[in-house]
């Protein structure tokens, strides 16, 4: 495998793919806790000041 540096190339372009693996029990609302996990997430983030972004793209056309 080719060693690069370049983030780029080790992320993708535009994402930074976090994956949250956690067990929940069948006699609860999935939904809402999927909903609760993500908010407590997202309002970590904020307080850290960690901000998202959409993936954004630019096209430039030649007329």
């Amino acid at each position: 495998m080719k060693n690069n540096n370049n983030l780029a190339y080790l992320l993708g372009y535009f994402s930074l793919g976090i994956l949250f693996i956690y067990y929940i029990r069948k006699e609860v609302d999935i939904l809402n806790t999927q909903t609760t996990i993500n908010l407590s997430i997202l309002k970590r983030f904020n307080v850290t000041g960690l901000e998202m972004d959409s993936p954004t793209q630019t096209v430039f056309t030649k007329h």
